[in-house]
């Protein structure tokens, strides 16, 4: 079986790194993804925690800030924890690639259909 999972979602908060004791760093930030309810329903909206160790640590806390669109690519992970006697489970996704999705500005260049209908207006002398 294979654990890949591929989200796109964007930042719900700054990614926050820690450096810990064995000099490794973790950096752990939020991801918002739509999830699509039915016609006529506004999307929910479902948070998932992201993890990422290391170089990519470093490269998603200089890189990422909240509202980006992100890609991340990686594994699921259950870490197990005990309060006030009880064992709870929490899910996060280990990211093993990140890519920021890129936003065109907007331009002056018209839909394709306007394209069309300008083009067919032009007189071509050939």
């Amino acid at each position: 079986m294979v654990n890949m999972v591929i989200e796109s979602g964007n930042l719900g908060q700054a990614p926050e790194l820690r450096h810990l004791p064995t000099g490794h760093r973790k950096c752990r930030f939020s991801i918002g993804v739509f999830k699509p309810v039915g016609q006529g329903k506004p999307p929910e909206t479902n948070w998932i925690t992201v993890e990422c160790w290391n170089e990519l640590a470093d490269v998603a806390n200089d890189g990422l800030k909240t509202g980006d669109s992100v890609i991340v690519i990686g594994t699921w992970e259950v870490e197990s924890f005990e309060k006030d006697g009880k064992i709870s489970k929490f899910h996060k996704l280990l990211a093993k690639e990140i890519a920021i999705k890129l936003k065109p500005k907007k331009s002056n260049i018209a839909p394709m259909g306007e394209q069309t209908k300008a083009l067919d207006t032009v007189d071509i002398p050939f």
